[in-house]
């Protein structure tokens, strides 16, 4: 007996795939983001290394795009890809050693973000491997100077955001921002330190009310 088509459910549902060297992204999915790494980390003790571990256990948190295509439809699914050179057991550290630092850099150039830092969150409507620029509507977060303990926070806001139906047309910029604000400083954390990632947020989705 065929299984019969999933049905829309009323908010998206944001989930996970790696993104293999010498493979592109597939076609049909309602959102596409990417956690971008701009520099090799030297150590393991330095924050940079923190900042990036932290933000892969956020991404860890996801499921996987194909179990989650078994029962939602594929346009219905805001995708977060993470570029990896291949396949790697799935703790942070496994996928930070086989991360595609190559093919980061070539979606950081599509960008205007001056820091080389990271970790970066962009996203787009489209698929951006081949792309020779970004789209006019994006989404690009520099979380450069996000303290590491607060990083995963930051990335665990916006992939709940991301589970909205249509998030960042109903959303604004500073409305975003806000809601990470409140949202961080819930747990009882200090946002003053954010003001610099705040500032680098490039929202380019227009607003419908």
């Amino acid at each position: 007996m065929s299984t019969p088509p999933a049905e829309r459910p009323p908010n998206r549902v944001t989930s996970r795939a790696l993104l293999l060297q010498g493979e592109n992204e597939e076609p049909g999915y309602g959102l596409y983001s990417y956690l971008v790494f701009g520099l090799r980390p030297a150590r393991s003790d330095t924050p940079r290394y923190a900042r990036y571990i932290k933000a892969l256990e956020a991404y860890l948190e996801l499921e996987e795009a194909s179990s989650v295509r078994r029962y939602v439809p594929q346009d219905a699914i805001n995708v977060t890809y993470l570029p990896v050179r291949d396949s790697a057991p799935t703790t942070p550290a496994a996928l930070l050693e086989t991360y595609d630092y190559s093919r980061a850099q070539r979606l950081l150039a599509l960008t205007t973000g001056e820091s080389p830092d990271g970790p970066f969150l962009i996203s787009a409507r489209q698929p951006l491997s081949r792309a020779a620029a970004l789209p006019a509507e994006h989404i690009f977060q520099d979380l450069s100077t996000v303290p590491p303990d607060l990083v995963r926070l930051w990335v665990k806001h916006f992939i709940e955001q991301a589970a909205q139906e249509r998030f960042w047309e109903s959303k604004s910029r500073d409305e975003f921002i806000l809601g990470v604000r409140t949202y961080i400083a819930r747990g009882g954390n200090e946002v003053g330190s954010l003001s610099a990632a705040f500032a680098s947020v490039i929202w380019q989705f227009s607003p419908r009310r």
